[in-house]
């Protein structure tokens, strides 16, 4: 499969460079981990930062709370001494901060230090995407994301270190969502969602290079028309 790699590594040359020609910072792969794209892309500069586990199920064993029909319903919510509420424009300094508080800080190198590179990190959102925030006082130390997918959803969490009892209360709000890729890091997440009957089907190495961005310049003679920063 020689000719098979040689495409690979082309076509992945080719993406690094018109991600660079764009003004692209970093670049993110998802490629399952026993692929063989994942020893290819580290060939061109990507490097694997951290895994996500696939779980899946066709029904949730666990139940729902008022609560959480409240919260699906894009209504105010209470959790003991926490409140939850829609995520607003408000809430990005926040996020960041949880996001910087949960995230071990090798990943964060690859996915971003600053607020502006996280926000660029984020996947685009779908549409009726729900998210919301878990607030003690003014602190956000609770994140859910429920994106819709046709007839079904994918789910995503995250829960800051120092209110472990935060993480029940998100996978409660996420009844019946039955599709999650949690970062291996975030192992109590696994083990929440394994006990509301999903199960792991696959795993993704998640891969990241930073570009070097080339920007164009006037044209000053025919020897020069490009300079690489």
């Amino acid at each position: 499969h020689l000719k098979d790699s040689e495409l690979a590594l082309d076509l992945l040359e080719q993406v690094v460079e018109a991600a660079g020609i764009r003004g692209a910072e970093r670049l993110f792969l998802r490629v399952p981990s026993d692929s063989q794209v994942v020893d290819r892309a580290r060939r061109v500069g990507f490097f694997p930062y951290y895994e996500e586990i696939h779980l899946t199920g066709k029904e949730w064993t666990g139940s729902s709370t008022d609560n959480t029909v409240n919260l699906n319903g894009h209504q105010k919510g209470h959790f003991g001494s926490y409140a939850a509420e829609d995520r607003a424009d408000a809430h990005s300094q926040g996020l960041f901060q949880l996001y910087c508080a949960a995230t071990p800080q090798q990943v964060r190198v690859g996915v971003g230090m600053t607020i502006d590179q996280w926000h660029d990190s984020q996947e685009q959102p779908q549409p009726r995407r729900n998210e919301t925030v878990m607030r003690l006082e003014e602190k956000i130390v609770g994140w859910r994301v429920r994106e819709p997918f046709g007839e079904t959803a994918a789910g995503q969490v995250l829960a800051h270190p120092g209110h472990p009892d935060v993480m029940p209360h998100l996978i409660g709000m996420s009844y019946n969502t039955l599709n999650w890729l949690v970062p291996s890091y975030q192992e109590n997440a696994t083990d929440l969602l394994t006990r509301q009957g999903l199960h792991e089907t696959g795993r993704y190495t998640m891969l990241i290079k930073t570009v070097t961005v080339t920007v164009t310049v006037p044209v000053m003679s025919r020897e020069l028309s490009y300079v690489e920063a």
